[in-house]
């Protein structure tokens, strides 16, 4: 995951919220409005972004914005493998 990176090409005006999944086989970019519509964002990706899968362990994550104070959430779930 060192040095991977997602990039959004696009302004995220106050009060909406910006959805990056990358969980395998569903990965998505959507921007919610606060009345609830989600916008398909996928085409505002930077083409030089990855879209990274969690190592096991500890993550480290770094968020950078060309301004304004958003807040950042980052949630995960647990996936496990049985044979």
């Amino acid at each position: 995951m060192v040095g991977e990176f997602i990039k959004v090409n696009r302004s995220i005006p106050s009060g909406y919220s910006l959805i990056l999944n990358t969980e395998f086989g569903n990965k998505r970019v959507e921007i919610v409005a606060p009345d609830g519509v989600i916008e398909n964002a996928f085409h505002y990706i930077d083409l030089e972004s990855t879209f990274f899968n969690l190592d096991v362990g500890e993550n480290r994550f770094s968020f950078i914005t060309d301004g304004g104070k958003p807040e950042v959430y980052v949630e995960y779930k647990n996936r496990f493998l049985s044979v």
